[in-house]
């Protein structure tokens, strides 16, 4: 199981870097996701057109970010992809990530609202001076931070990844039957991708390159002498944290949804054999 899982993300890594007009893409559409994040955050909310402003920013950095989604899937899919393509692709992931969304928003807030009655102990001062280095660990606390980390850093990434995979790929059609029993079907289907061994080895290693490293790249301390030199540390970082954040995001939901698309290949064609074989045996 990891021998093929790391084959399989090294020669998707070697394809995304032999392939730099692709690159150049997504780095284009990330870096326009990255400012108007920024843009947002900057703008202040005093002026009609500022605040216009604002609302704008607010509805165009999700629908950046669905649109990167879907090129990073369509081209994954076949790397002959078309805009209107992913245009109506992005279209769909906004509708299916929305009720997911805000389920992960009530269970941040159940989260927090069930932690408040279980505060730390406040240790008095003299206790701190006497004994800094050696705290005892508030174990209802740690078990919150370990959970929301497993659920919003883990599950429900990993389980909307495979959503928008599963969306890009068209399988999740209705088909006959109620609603409840369809949509049932797409949640069942869609967690049993996601929470494979191989599923779960490729996410984990992702989650080191698009998360791990970069926080490592941002908060590493690094001797500096001269603000010349500080400012061109500063920049370094910065695009260096760019590059690492996109090719490890690229990488990872890359790899998932090849290996899924490959297995709906492999599935298709084992089911035109056997039809052949039924086609053969009927005709004798």
């Amino acid at each position: 199981m990891i021998k093929p899982t790391m084959q399989r993300i090294l020669a998707t890594a070697l394809q995304l870097l032999l392939t730099p007009r692709r690159l150049a893409i997504f780095a284009a559409l990330y870096a326009g996701l990255l400012a108007t994040v920024y843009g947002f955050v900057v703008v202040r909310e005093a002026t009609i057109a500022q605040v216009l402003l604002t609302l704008v920013l607010v509805v165009a950095a999700p629908i950046e970010f669905f649109i990167l989604q879907a090129l990073i899937l369509e081209t994954a899919r076949d790397p002959r992809f078309g805009w209107r393509r992913t245009f109506q692709t992005s279209l769909k992931l906004i509708a299916a990530s929305l009720p997911l969304l805000i389920i992960g928003a009530g269970l941040f807030l159940a989260l927090n609202q069930w932690q408040s009655h279980y505060p730390a102990p406040v240790a008095p001062p003299w206790l701190i001076e006497a004994n800094p280095v050696q705290q005892n660990i508030h174990r209802p606390t740690f078990l919150f931070s370990t959970l929301r980390w497993l659920l919003f850093g883990v599950a429900l990434p990993l389980f909307l990844i495979h959503l928008w995979i599963g969306i890009s790929a068209n399988d999740h059609r209705v088909g006959a039957g109620s609603k409840f029993a369809a949509t049932w079907r797409i949640i069942r289907q869609t967690a049993t991708r996601a929470f494979t061994p191989s599923s779960m080895l490729t996410y984990t290693i992702g989650l080191l390159l698009f998360a791990m490293v970069p926080y490592a790249i941002l908060f590493a301390r690094i001797p500096i002498n001269g603000a010349r030199t500080d400012f061109a540390v500063f920049i370094a970082r910065l695009l260096l944290l760019f590059a690492v954040t996109l090719f490890g995001w690229l990488l990872t939901v890359t790899t998932l949804a090849r290996e899924t698309f490959d297995l709906g290949l492999q599935i298709n064609d084992e089911r035109d054999a056997l039809r052949s074989l039924d086609l053969q045996v009927e005709s004798l």
